[in-house]
């Protein structure tokens, strides 16, 4: 519309009872995926996007409590038929789109020995190829690589503390990498392997590392708050090896 209508747009329908959480909505075929809490439980729930009508919730993993809002904090990643979603809470769950069948699951915090972050595992999983990159924040185990359709661990790297970021890919000189905010730094990884090609924690801060990092061709932006900054980094493949050099700070 160029301008609203009278008295706003028309009300097409609304749904209540959701839940608590900071979940946003993902689109995809029709449907509408977010996530909730209620009841001691996170929830995932698929709604149809013309009516709003709730076609299905499964529910996953205790619910999460913090002093600055309870409930799930990512937003599910939608690959074709299959849903990926992180609760606040370490677990992690693929489930069906259509139907809400649970695939696998695992909780991060007792596999591979993570402990929370102050408010909570706030990513969205990144789908690549095959591979599923999460950052659950275990000591060698900070950034994990997932096969997609099974949870199978494929590799594991660093051992920084979680961010509240998500992972983003780029290619250089023929490199794949995963660019990823942790709570300590901005890190790229192998794609293939999980392999450290650069780290840069010049913009971490020591409360919260937040923002998902933006790619632009072989450019990498990354900020946070708290007085600490933002950065400009150019990827550079040179010998096999990947350069990370600062533009800006």
């Amino acid at each position: 519309l160029e301008k609203w209508p009278t008295g706003g747009p028309p009300l097409s329908w609304k749904i209540t009872g959701l839940g608590e959480g900071f979940s946003s909505l993902a689109v995809a075929n029709g449907k509408i995926f977010t996530q909730g809490q209620r009841g001691g439980q996170h929830y995932v729930i698929a709604l149809d996007e013309a009516t709003g009508r709730k076609l299905w919730e499964v529910a996953y993993g205790p619910s999460y409590s913090n002093r600055r809002g309870n409930g799930p904090r990512g937003t599910p990643t939608i690959d074709g038929d299959r849903l990926y979603a992180i609760g606040a809470n370490g677990y992690i769950v693929c489930l069906n789109t259509q139907t809400g069948k649970t695939l696998w699951e695992i909780d991060f915090f007792k596999t591979l020995g993570a402990r929370n972050i102050s408010w909570g595992l706030s990513e969205s999983p990144l789908v690549d190829g095959n591979r599923l990159i999460v950052n659950p924040g275990a000591r060698g185990a900070s950034i994990v690589a997932l096969d997609k359709m099974s949870g199978k661990m494929l590799w594991k790297s660093q051992s920084d503390e979680a961010g509240y970021s998500s992972a983003m890919p780029v290619e250089t000189g023929g490199v794949r990498q995963y660019v990823v905010l942790t709570g300590e730094a901005a890190v790229g990884l192998q794609a293939s392997t999980g392999e450290l090609l650069w780290r840069y924690d010049k913009v971490s801060n020591r409360t919260a590392n937040i923002a998902t990092p933006i790619i632009s061709g072989n450019h990498v932006f990354v900020s946070t708050d708290y007085g600490t900054g933002c950065a400009l980094l150019e990827l550079s493949n040179s010998g096999g090896k990947v350069n990370a050099k600062e533009v800006y700070f």
